[in-house]
């Protein structure tokens, strides 16, 4: 079967697993979606490998593990969670719905230009495939440079804004003439804003026109998955420093995708039995849902 979280291209710095277990870490898809030869690492049977002679070796490996340690419940011992990680890789080398659903070159050329034929716009369209296959949740991570700390407005105009518009807006409409977009929630955050203030020193003085870090104010898109198309929830001051109306918090947006997950109750059980809550406070932001 297919893992039910990917990331990729690597891990986002706030993607692991911490206290679920190594088990629930993502399957990371490695390489470059848009590249002609692309395939997923270590999903692919080596070609001297037929499946009879990899099922053999899988009847092997069980004969030998005479420790039962699968089945003992010690996700904090590092044998258990490989185990985990082993039978994972052995379902996803083996699926044929594994193997289609990371071929992306199957896809209409067309469509791959709807995207964009660069690496975020192919890992969108990734994404919509592993979705439609069954996984649960998908990170695609943006990279080419969006730490505008320089030339921040040529930058996010000439390339970074233009680069992804075209794959969200591609996306939204591949999930909604598939008909997929009123069960998958999509979600666009970062880690931060930028600064209001333009040219700081530290982005090359008042020629630099760069916007360094800043923590206090940020958007966050969402889209589908139940969520009421055209809402804007809260706003900010007249300088886009601070929230103004409706301020809303990181728990409050995770409290939020818990409930569009079918997640109302999160009390969760850690590895000694000790009962505990996966957040802290939190509101659903109700008036966005509908």
């Amino acid at each position: 079967g297919m893992p039910a979280y990917m990331s990729m291209p690597q891990v986002s710095r706030s993607g692991g697993p911490n206290f679920l277990g190594g088990s629930h870490a993502p399957f990371v898809i490695n390489g470059n979606p848009n590249g002609k030869g692309f395939q997923v690492r270590d999903v692919v049977l080596p070609p001297e490998v037929s499946e009879g002679r990899a099922s053999s070796r899988r009847e092997l490996l069980a004969s030998l593990d005479r420790m039962q340690r699968y089945t003992e419940k010690l996700a904090e011992d590092p044998a258990v969670t490989f185990d985990q990680y082993h039978h994972q890789a052995v379902d996803l080398v083996l699926s044929p719905k594994a193997q289609a659903a990371f071929d992306i070159h199957r896809e209409d050329p067309r469509l791959r230009e709807k995207y964009g034929r660069n690496d975020l716009g192919q890992s969108c369209l990734l994404a919509r495939r592993l979705v439609e296959s069954g996984v649960t949740y998908v990170t695609v991570q943006a990279g080419g440079g969006w730490d505008t700390h320089g030339n921040n407005f040529n930058c996010l105009k000439d390339r970074l804004l233009p680069e992804f518009d075209k794959p969200f807006a591609a996306l939204l409409d591949d999930l909604h003439q598939r008909g997929l977009l009123d069960s998958t929630l999509v979600m666009v955050s970062s880690e931060m804003g930028r600064k209001p203030r333009i040219g700081d020193p530290r982005s090359g003085g008042k020629n630099g026109a760069g916007r360094d870090h800043w923590t206090a104010l940020m958007s966050v898109l969402m889209a589908g998955g139940g969520i009421r198309g055209g809402s804007v929830y809260g706003s900010s001051d007249p300088r886009a420093e601070y929230p103004l109306d409706n301020p809303v918090g990181p728990e409050d947006i995770a409290r939020t995708v818990f409930r569009q997950l079918g997640i109302d109750d999160v009390t969760h059980t850690d590895r000694e039995g000790r009962i505990f809550q996966l957040l802290d406070g939190g509101e659903v932001l109700a008036p966005i849902i509908g």
